[in-house]
């Protein structure tokens, strides 16, 4: 069975509060509000401050057991951290759909801003000259959005227009709202590296 890794990191709710009226406080008509500089100047605050514990949370170190797991979603956002399904996503598969409506209940999130199927995460040969250490299985991680709202990556909101977004190790992956805002389900995606399989089709033991 799968083992869940702790984290410890701190919910970004116990920090950040952006208030949910916040786009009334944005210009409208060509009028700059006279608080444009100091929500300027907290958004960035609250930027910082997720990046840091996305930063931390793809630090620690990842224990699964199951060789079929190789990669990791893990909520950092306050809305994400209480889906009751847990705190990580397992992705297992070459695809995975997130969305309200999706077949797999480890990936459904409820909520009315959040599509019937969102986004997907998949996996892709890459082409010999994408890679720079060659191997049979190497691959790559995408993410494309298909809904309503959009999804972010990073602070880049993709729609569905956009082209498929490929994924690196700590990028910060927001469903339908940035990921500062407080309605945000925001997880940092993170991949389990080879090392911690076992090639010979066993499992690691510790020395003595």
């Amino acid at each position: 069975m799968a083992k869940e890794d702790e984290n410890p990191t701190t919910p970004l709710a116990a920090k950040l509060n952006p208030s949910p009226n916040s786009a009334q406080n944005e210009p409208r008509n060509g009028c700059i509000s006279h608080n444009n500089d100091t929500n300027s100047r907290n958004a960035h605050g609250a930027e910082d401050f997720i990046s840091s514990v996305a930063a931390k949370t793809a630090a620690q170190p990842l224990h699964y057991s199951d060789p079929d797991v190789w990669g990791v979603l893990t909520a950092i956002s306050d809305k994400a951290r209480k889906r009751q399904q847990g705190m990580n996503m397992l992705l297992t598969s070459d695809e995975h759909c997130i969305g309200r409506l999706v077949d797999d209940a480890r990936f459904q999130i409820i909520s009315p801003a959040v599509s019937a199927h969102h986004c997907k995460i998949f996996r892709k040969r890459t082409s010999a000259e994408d890679t720079e250490h060659q191997s049979d299985n190497c691959s790559s991680v995408f993410l494309k959005d298909s809904s309503t709202n959009g999804t972010y990556l990073n602070w880049e909101k993709l729609n569905k227009s956009s082209s498929e977004a490929k994924l690196c190790h700590g990028d910060i992956i927001s469903i339908a709202f940035a990921p500062q805002h407080e309605l945000a389900f925001a997880f940092v995606f993170r991949e389990v590296q080879k090392s911690s399989r076992v090639s010979d089709g066993g499992f690691l033991k510790r020395k003595s």
